[in-house]
């Protein structure tokens, strides 16, 4: 870039990424050597800038992770750290440069490639790849930060790699990977 530019974050793979209409947000990711950079940057489209987010307080190293937009925070849950599947992640808040934890109790089980929808006041997380692939997972509610478990009755083939979208009323899955390809999916109304 331009010398009065900042420089991007470090390189990386597969970085989840939220935006607010104005502006993309982006956290963990795989970077080289099989490892995580474990931050996150902000970029503005009308300044063409990064801005490096806040390392105190957010979630430890990792990707295969999710990442939300919720309208005023970014929430990043899961992921893999290179030895292991994670089921904690937390909030960040760019108004104060901070991060808040989630909580543990009642989140689903530890997972990479998880898919997550916002429904206006929930992260949905459905799926991914854990001791197994997966078709189960959790609705985790930002007012009362607190998890709520997503019953897996009726739902989808177990799968990761998966794609997720919310309708307004409605989570819809589809498509993925449990060993082959996926061509079914399911509607999951919270």
């Amino acid at each position: 870039p331009p010398a009065h530019v900042p420089a991007p974050p470090a390189g990386r793979s597969h970085p989840p990424a939220g935006g607010t209409g104005s502006d993309m947000w982006s956290w963990g990711g795989h970077g080289t050597n099989n490892t995580s950079p474990g931050a996150g940057a902000r970029y503005h489209p009308t300044a063409a800038a990064w801005t490096a987010i806040s390392g105190t307080g957010a979630p430890s190293p990792r990707y295969q992770n999710a990442a939300t937009w919720t309208g005023g925070e970014l929430i990043v849950w899961g992921g893999y750290n290179g030895v292991t599947n994670l089921n904690d992640g937390a909030r960040y808040n760019p108004s104060a440069d901070s991060w808040t934890a989630l909580p543990l109790n009642g989140a689903p089980a530890p997972r990479g490639y998880p898919s997550t929808v916002w429904t206006g006041g929930e992260m949905v997380v459905w799926g991914g790849f854990g001791t197994g692939y997966l078709n189960d997972g959790g609705r985790y509610s930002v007012a009362a930060n607190a998890w709520i478990s997503v019953p897996n009755s009726g739902a989808p083939r177990n799968r990761f790699q998966h794609t997720a979208r919310w309708t307004g009323k409605e989570m819809i899955v589809w498509g993925g990977n449990n060993g082959v390809n996926l061509n079914t999916g399911g509607r999951y109304n919270p």
